[in-house]
């Protein structure tokens, strides 16, 4: 009986390999090279070749406050201010002009401060006076202040201290003042700045102090305190 061998022919590779022989052998095949067509990488810019960008200065902290604008100056027909009667000690009487903002906005005071006092018929005390030359720096009032009432704590409001110096007189035997001697101004005027204050030397409700005097009319103004 005859047997039919049936043999099958490879199929050849359409293109020739590429991997070198020794490769072959080693049974390693290498990463195909790139085709004709794939894009080369872009170089990375260097430091060189950045653009430059030039920020702009930032305005200092000096420049900021120099352009915020002004607080508005107190208005006279807004600001308050009595006399507020104090008490006794070492020869001497004390009582305060004390002055308030009724308005509905804060305000500000500042400029040299100034200290009169007057007699009925405007006649001016000689020597009312203050104990040193003041100059009031930036003072802020805040708004709807209420008038103060005896014996309440006045650090919110700007206060005159005043002293009154009632009891010695050199000029006399025993150093002290007559009674005939003792002079009442009956009005007190603050000054700061461009604003006058003026306020009548009366407190009725004092339990000591009801107007504030001197021997011959020495009354001086101690110190100006500015609200907290």
């Amino acid at each position: 009986m005859a047997v039919l061998l049936l043999t099958g022919c490879a199929s050849q590779p359409s293109h020739p390999s590429t991997v070198p022989a020794a490769q072959q052998a080693s049974g390693l095949a290498s990463t195909p090279a790139l085709s004709p067509t794939t894009k080369p990488a872009l170089p990375l810019p260097t430091i060189s070749t950045l653009p430059t960008v030039t920020m702009p200065a930032s305005p200092s902290v000096l420049s900021l406050v120099a352009t915020r604008p002004p607080a508005l100056d107190c208005d006279t027909g807004k600001l308050s201010a009595r006399f507020i009667g104090g008490g006794y000690g070492g020869g001497s009487d004390f009582g305060a002009i004390v002055v308030w903002n009724s308005g509905p906005r804060s305000c500000q005071l500042r400029g040299s401060v100034g200290f009169a006092a007057y007699y009925p018929g405007g006649i001016r005390d000689p020597n009312a006076r203050m104990v040193r030359s003041m100059t009031s720096g930036l003072v802020r009032l805040p708004p709807f202040m209420l008038a103060p009432r005896n014996g309440q704590d006045l650090s919110d409001y700007l206060v005159a201290y005043l002293m009154g110096l009632e009891r010695d007189d050199a000029s006399q035997p025993n150093a002290l003042c007559r009674k005939q001697d003792e002079l009442h101004p009956s009005r007190l005027v603050l000054t700061i700045g461009s604003e006058t204050l003026p306020v009548t030397n009366l407190d009725p409700s004092s339990v000591q102090v009801t107007s504030i005097y001197g021997c011959h009319g020495w009354v001086l103004l101690e110190d100006l305190q500015a609200p907290n």
